[in-house]
């Protein structure tokens, strides 16, 4: 796709929608993910596993999972608006995973909501980069940086979405973590 159906959509992005690149929407039934015919985001998560590298488009609306996300090695995921593609677990037992061998991803202006755990957790994961996030609503934390050594996390600590006090933790094994414009409100168990 040469992205010409975006148009404006490119301010903020990190470049424009090309061929090969998958797209998913709450509503899609295609099994090939292209922009005429998105696919669900378990179908895209599918094919990017296979194809180290690849870019996940994600339509507007609200992607309403019943499982843990874990995201493959080498992948960017990405809003086509930002803010505009919800990720909402309904509560449920399900988070967006970054295993030890999730490395060199990116998840770019996501909202990640009603986790029943962390919103986003990342465990030994290298390199990976979270940039203009929403995380609001999760019973367990927004943000779970665990056996990382450089990073800062931002939790909230009052009732306002803009009440926000640094956290870290240091220890050993993933490394180059990257946190840029995400805000995290509204989550529980965010204590220093």
């Amino acid at each position: 796709s040469t992205g010409s159906t975006y148009g404006a959509r490119y301010v903020g992005r990190s470049k424009k929608p090309v061929t090969g690149d998958l797209y998913a929407s709450p509503t899609g039934s295609g099994t090939t993910c292209t922009e005429a015919a998105p696919c669900t985001f378990a179908q895209a998560l599918t094919l990017a596993t296979a194809t180290p590298g690849s870019h996940i488009w994600m339509l507007n609306g609200t992607y309403n999972l019943t499982s843990t996300i874990t995201i493959p090695p080498s992948t960017y995921i990405e809003a086509c608006n930002p803010k505009q593609a919800i990720i909402d677990f309904g509560n449920g037992s399900r988070k967006v995973y970054f295993s030890a061998t999730s490395d060199n991803s990116t998840l770019r202006n996501l909202v990640i909501q009603r986790s029943s755990t962390y919103g986003v957790q990342v465990e030994k994961g290298n390199n990976n980069k979270f940039i203009g996030l929403v995380l609001r609503e999760n019973s367990g934390g927004g943000f779970a940086l665990e056996n990382n050594d450089v990073y800062s996390v931002w939790s909230t600590t009052g009732t306002a979405p803009n009440d926000y006090s640094p956290q870290a933790t240091t220890t050993a094994d993933g490394n180059n973590n990257i946190i840029i414009d995400t805000v995290a409100y509204f989550n529980n168990e965010c204590t220093n």
